[in-house]
């Protein structure tokens, strides 16, 4: 997977999710919070099938859990990922001003 990056969002709200490969052998992504200004911010991951459970409303009706390491952000963090999930997402839950951004890569065997 090419690296990808989230709109950048400048209020209270949830990002399309990001949809990644959870069949390779040894799943890994790299995850990246850009703080730009006065925010908090939580990645997100999801197990569920978007396709075959939520095609219409995914981010509303997937059961979403939180990145440990990416929880309520403020400043600029990265982390790994290992548990092998169907998508992940931005939810800014607090906004002052200016924005966050989400970049994803995913690493392949």
């Amino acid at each position: 997977m090419r690296p990808f990056t989230t709109a950048t969002l400048g209020s209270v709200a949830i990002s399309n999710p990001v949809m990644v490969d959870y069949s390779q052998g040894d799943f890994n992504l790299g995850l990246s919070v850009n703080v730009t200004a006065t925010n908090t911010s939580t990645v997100q991951y999801s197990l569920d099938d978007p396709n075959a459970v939520y095609p219409t409303d995914y981010n509303t009706n997937a059961t979403w859990h939180s990145v440990t390491a990416l929880t309520d952000v403020t400043a600029n963090t990265a982390v790994s990922l290992t548990v092998p999930c169907r998508a992940v997402r931005l939810n800014m839950t607090a906004w002052t001003s200016n924005g966050a951004s989400l970049t994803v890569v995913q690493g392949h065997t």
